[in-house]
């Protein structure tokens, strides 16, 4: 008995830890598949980087998560009516590289979900008018504080969950196999915590326990590349699938940004030196608050619409000169704003209306309003463009301006 214990204690260690019977396939392969392959192709929200820059097509900001890594262009006139290109890159740190977050790590703990979803935005601006000529830069960062309708969380119509079960053949054959070693392996562990008195019967059992187990390791390796497999054949089926991409890209979400601000001098004269900061909220409003639910079945809103709602304030903001307007002087600018989306996940058509209240250090004041018209539009993998077209009004001492502004974004998908 003694010499026997250690060879039983040696095979208990390798023998894999068993998946339990009642979990689905699909169940073992979100233990399997790292978080890095399941990126969904629906459209993010601008470059956090290009809200701070006041460079993006809108001034409200989508509130939903993006993707783990994209990069961006863009192509303004800003409220000045004055030029203005950037570039950019979004990336968040904790999907980079050999990230060894699971799916069903995501799900299920919060802590690991929140981390997950902070982005970094880093992007650069260049004025490119004489009056401007100055350079920008914002290192952004991002959170994501509650996005309710996550296609990789729920198991409702749209989920993954769903366009996997829709799409793919589930692997019974490599599972049952599996499993069924998992259960005689299991039959012979109860012998022995039984008690076999007979040596020889008892060191017969244990050889029979070393091959089961043996066997089990190897139909839990081919059980294993069967899900890769799956995993990557399903990810390509559904990370443009429609019915996923219905179920996201207008979910309820609210996110936060912060920013210090660099530039030279209007002039272009001087280094990149901190010369202000940017803050703002927003949140995102999806008309079907029960979106999560197994058996939902969106509205009409709940399909076409969504409304976003924003606060930002920027400190040290160099704007135009009430006074003398050929000048740029330091100011203080809280924007209040609200944006309809109305469409499809492939493209989407937007309103947005917006209160902008300047506060110059010496005093003036530059209190207006801007609406703005365009819409987002995918054209390929992981690309896609915004544009807009939006025009100040009641805005006495600098004048009313045309604004408008155009944006690309490629987001890296597996």
């Amino acid at each position: 008995m003694s010499r026997c214990l250690p060879l039983l204690l040696l095979l208990m260690l390798l023998a894999p830890l068993a998946r339990a019977d009642e979990s689905s396939w699909f169940d073992d392969l979100q233990r399997d598949t790292p978080m890095r392959r399941a990126r969904i192709d629906v459209a993010g929200p601008e470059p956090a980087s290009f809200t701070t820059l006041g460079v993006a097509p809108f001034l409200t900001a989508q509130a939903l998560a993006t993707s783990d890594f994209s990069i961006e262009a863009a192509q303004v006139f800003d409220d000045q009516g004055r030029p203005r290109a950037a570039l950019g890159v979004d990336f968040a740190p904790a999907q980079l590289g050999r990230s060894r977050l699971a799916l069903a790590d995501y799900q299920h703990n919060r802590r690991k979900r929140f981390v997950s979803r902070i982005q970094l935005s880093l992007a650069v601006s260049r004025g490119e008018s004489a009056q401007d000529l100055s350079t920008r830069f914002a290192p952004t960062l991002r959170l994501v504080l509650h996005e309710q309708r996550d296609p990789r969380v729920h198991r409702g119509p749209g989920s993954l969950r769903d366009c996997f079960e829709r799409r793919i053949t589930p692997p019974s054959t490599a599972r049952d196999a599996y499993l069924a070693q998992v259960a005689a392996l299991q039959a012979l562990d109860e012998r022995l915590r039984a008690g076999i008195h007979d040596p020889a019967e008892r060191t017969a059992l244990l050889q029979q326990r070393a091959e089961v187990a043996a066997e089990m390791q190897r139909a839990d390796a081919r059980y294993r590349a069967e899900l890769h497999v799956l995993a990557r054949q399903g990810m390509r089926d559904c990370r443009d699938d429609p019915e996923v991409a219905a179920y996201t890209w207008n979910a309820t979400g609210h996110a936060i940004g912060l920013s210090p601000t660099f530039r030279t001098l209007a002039n272009g004269v001087g280094a990149l030196e901190p010369r202000g900061f940017v803050a703002f909220a927003t949140t995102a409003y999806g008309f079907d608050a029960l979106g999560t639910q197994p058996d939902w079945t969106p509205s009409f809103l709940g399909r076409h619409a969504q409304v976003l709602g924003q606060l930002l304030w920027r400190h040290g903001e160099p704007l135009p000169d009430p006074q003398a307007g050929g000048r740029y002087v330091t100011a203080d600018q809280l924007a209040v704003s609200t944006r309809l989306r109305g469409g499809t996940a492939p493209w989407s058509a937007n309103l947005e209306a917006a209160l902008l209240l300047d506060a110059f250090r010496n005093g003036d004041r530059d209190n207006y309003l801007k609406l703005a018209i365009g819409g987002d539009l995918h054209l390929g993998r992981g690309t896609w463009l915004s544009l807009s077209i939006g025009r100040t009004l009641s805005r006495a001492r600098l004048g009313d301006q045309t604004s408008g502004g155009l944006t690309v974004k490629k987001s890296f998908l597996d």
